[in-house]
């Protein structure tokens, strides 16, 4: 069989230059802690019987491990591609699989990936672990539903041996449809399927400092400027506690222009945000490096003498902001793995499969029930 080489598919982009965080003040922490708790929304719901949604479960610096081992793993051998069809057309999305590999063009699960014989990466303990940690919630919160230890058909604890990771770009989607590949000795005995979404909320505070995009922007500016200690990290959920903390860690003098600098910049992104949504522009810093350049330089002619020094105080130092400016935001990696408009998706079972052969004899049968989209 002749295999085709293939490029790992990166879910981030640039490469594993980690971002640098700044140093938290022990009342910034206490803050943050504070911003963080009240934050943290769960909400738990029986949709229907046997189904269970467990929304804000997993906190956000999990989601991120869960996010960096998903990369690990997708660039390595087995990992992230786009499947298809035999007629040849291809699923919007990235997908690995883990434990067993599913063929689309098949409708079975196999040890090895038939297009290029890779080896199925092994399901990560830690999310095996996780598995058992929802699955446990799950039953809790039925048993308090009902409000009673006894008479409740708990939902039961499996190691899964399949996962399906999908990763969704700005254009990614995937159709309605249905899995029902288990045998009718599974589906009996209740085994789960558990699914992990995971995405970036779009508030005003994700979109200024919490998205990974702006990050590298605030980075790229703020290292020219010879303030990269000041850049926001995966630590950062604030924009306006950022922004304080900044000011505070700069010399009395460059305050102004900082604070004029940073409301140029949470400008810029806001306008490029709005161009990425609605005009459908490509996401790349050194296009929004340039437009900020540009829009400082109008800034300072029209009177902003506080951006205009610290913009000379950075010449002064030995930085030349315009050469620095169109050569920076190049191959520094976000920390988290989503940006907005990106989605990850990760899908586990026990299933005891049926051949197949006997897949395939039902597959048409199947599809001819499912409603069919108007």
């Amino acid at each position: 069989m002749s295999r085709t080489p293939l490029c790992p598919f990166d879910i981030c982009f640039g490469n594993d230059k980690p971002l640098k965080s700044s140093p938290l003040s022990s009342e910034d922490k206490k803050r943050k802690r504070q911003d963080e708790e009240g934050s943290d929304v769960t909400s738990f719901q029986q949709l229907r019987p046997g189904m269970v949604l467990l929304k804000g479960f997993i906190h956000p610096k999990d989601q991120i491990e869960i996010g960096r081992k998903c990369r690990q793993l997708g660039v390595g051998p087995g990992g992230f591609y786009r499947p298809g069809y035999k007629n040849g057309a291809k699923l919007k999305l990235w997908m690995m699989c883990l434990g067993k590999n599913w063929d689309p063009s098949s409708n079975s699960y196999r040890n090895i990936r038939p297009f290029d014989g890779a080896q199925v990466p092994t399901i990560p303990e830690e999310f095996n672990k996780l598995v058992k940690e929802i699955i446990h919630t799950s039953n809790e919160f039925l048993k308090k539903q009902v409000g009673t230890t006894t008479n409740v058909e708990e939902i039961p604890s499996i190691t899964p041996d399949i996962c399906i990771v999908n990763f969704y770009d700005e254009s990614g989607k995937l159709g309605f449809h249905q899995d029902k590949d288990e045998s009718k000795s599974s589906i009996d005995q209740g085994l789960p399927v558990i699914s992990i979404s995971l995405d970036d909320d779009e508030t005003i505070q994700h979109i200024l400092v919490g998205c990974v995009f702006s990050r590298q922007i605030w980075t790229s500016i703020l290292h020219t400027l010879n303030f990269a200690s000041l850049a926001p990290s995966a630590e950062d959920t604030r924009f306006f506690t950022w922004w304080a903390r900044s000011i505070s860690l700069v010399p009395k003098e460059a305050r102004k222009g900082l604070n004029t600098l940073i409301i140029l910049v949470a400008w810029e992104i806001w306008k490029f945000r709005n161009s990425y949504i609605f005009e459908g522009c490509q996401l790349r810093v050194e296009r929004v490096l340039q437009l900020i350049e540009e829009e400082g330089l109008l800034w300072c002619r029209a009177g902003a003498t506080n951006l205009q020094e610290l913009c000379s105080r950075s010449q002064a130092t030995g930085g030349k902001a315009k050469k620095a400016l169109s050569n920076t935001g190049k191959g520094v990696a976000p920390e988290v793995p989503v940006i907005v408009g990106r989605a990850l998706t990760l899908s586990f079972a026990k299933r005891k499969l049926q051949d197949s052969s006997s897949v395939r004899q039902d597959v048409r049968q199947r599809y001819t029930q499912l409603p069919r989209a108007r």
